[in-house]
C-alpha cells in the first residue's frame, strides 16, 4: 500500500525531512491506538542560536555522518534497554534514515544482542550499504511496514 498522498516525503528546499517523517510516524502509530511520537530535540550548540532544534542528516555520502548516526542508535538502545517497561519486550527494533535511506537495528533480549553488527573496520567505518532500504520504492515500504507491525504486535501486551 503507498503511503498516504497528504504525507510527502520528498525533501524540501532545504533537504530536511523531519516534518515528512511525523507525519508518517504519526499516521503509523495514532494516538487512537494508544501510540504517541515524540521527536527528539537536540540543543543548538551554535553560538548566538536561540533555542533547539530537530537534528536529522541527509545523505549517505560522508563517513562521519554515518558514524554519528550509528553511534546515535547504539547509545539509543543501550538507553532503553535498562528502561523497565521495554526490558518485558524480547526484542526492541530501530529505523536510523538518512533522506529516504534506511536501515533496521534490532536489539534481542534473550541473547543482549544489537544488529546490526558495528563495523571496526579502517576507512569506511561504517558503510553506506548499512542503509539498505529506500522508503520510496516497494521493497523499503514493506520492510517499513513489517517492522512497524511486528512494533505493534510486541507492544500491544505494555
Amino acid at each position: 500500500m503507498p503511503w498516504p498522498s497528504t504525507i510527502s516525503l520528498y525533501h524540501d528546499q532545504r533537504n530536511e525531512y523531519y516534518g515528512a517523517y511525523v507525519s508518517l510516524l504519526t499516521y503509523l502509530f495514532p494516538h487512537t491506538e494508544h501510540f504517541q511520537v515524540i521527536p527528539q530535540v537536540t540543543p543548538l550548540t551554535v553560538i548566538g542560536s536561540i533555542g533547539s532544534t530537530v537534528s536529522y542528516m541527509s545523505h549517505l555520502l560522508k563517513n562521519s555522518t554515518r558514524v554519528e548516526a550509528d553511534e546515535q542508535m547504539r547509545n539509543m538502545f543501550h538507553d532503553l534497554a535498562s528502561i523497565s517497561d521495554f526490558s518485558r519486550l524480547e526484542r526492541l527494533y530501530g529505523v536510523s534514515a538518512l533522506g529516504t535511506a534506511f536501515s533496521v537495528y534490532q536489539y534481542t533480549k534473550s541473547s543482549r544482542t544489537l544488529t546490526p553488527d558495528m563495523h571496526t573496520g579502517l576507512g569506511d567505518t561504517v558503510p553506506a550499504e548499512r542503509w539498505n532500504y529506500q522508503l520510496l520504492e516497494r521493497e523499503g515500504e514493506a520492510k517499513f511496514n513489517s517492522i512497524i507491525n511486528e512494533v505493534k504486535t510486541l507492544a500491544s501486551p505494555i
